[in-house]
């Protein structure tokens, strides 16, 4: 089986001259693997090796590998993006890449991360609140949550919804969501579901639910 961490140095990789004879191998492990490091290896083994084979790349391939939950395979993805004219940002929809390139704004990497963010801010106005809202909660970059945050700044709170800004009062966009909840909202809007989620829910909740009630001099029903 293959070890976890495959060697950084491409020449001390087990069976050298082996891997350089096709890339078929490289492009299958690509394809199959979810482990990192190998996805790593792989990438890294085909740059090295087989310059040519990434010079024509097929654009429903790239679409699978962006969706791979792979940091390194997101890097090398962006980098074959910028690399071909053929693959200018203006294109990518038209190539059935345009939904691959924004679920690339939650990855871990944080150069496919600043790639997205520019075709998002040039070629992708709208994006679903629900996503937005995702990305603030699951984002590892804060670039990302950034992003996602200046977008959800333009929609009106009731737009965006009671139960996603709620979502949000237990995490670092909890400013936010105290401004829009105010902004949006009164006492009555809140369901007794929605209370009940708020007093068995995270402290900044429970917190925010009481002053809530109180700035409006109100109890709940």
């Amino acid at each position: 089986g293959w070890a976890p961490n495959p060697p950084d140095k491409l020449n001390m990789r087990a069976f050298d001259e082996a891997w350089k004879l096709s890339p078929e191998p490289l492009l299958r492990l690509i394809e199959d693997s979810e482990n990192d490091g190998v996805l790593a290896f792989a990438t890294r083994s085909l740059e090295a090796d087989f310059p040519n084979t990434l010079r024509e790349v097929d654009p429903a391939w790239l679409g699978r590998l962006g969706r791979k939950p792979s940091g390194s395979v997101h890097a090398f993805v962006v980098k074959l993006l910028e690399k071909s004219p053929e693959f200018h940002q203006s294109k990518l929809a038209g190539l059935g890449l345009h939904d691959m390139v924004l679920e690339l704004l939650g990855s871990p990497n944080d150069k496919a991360v600043k790639y997205a963010i520019e075709y998002a801010n040039a070629h992708a106005k709208d994006i679903p609140v629900a996503r937005l809202i995702d990305l603030l909660i699951t984002a590892t970059q804060e670039p990302s949550r950034k992003f996602a945050l200046a977008r959800l700044e333009q929609v009106d709170a009731k737009q965006i919804g009671l139960p996603a800004l709620i979502r949000l009062l237990d995490t670092a966009a909890n400013g936010f969501a105290i401004k829009q909840l105010e902004a949006g909202f009164t006492p009555k809007d809140i369901t007794a579901e929605l209370y009940i989620g708020l007093m068995t829910g995270g402290w900044q909740g429970r917190r925010w639910i009481d002053a809530f009630y109180s700035k409006h001099k109100q109890k709940p029903a």
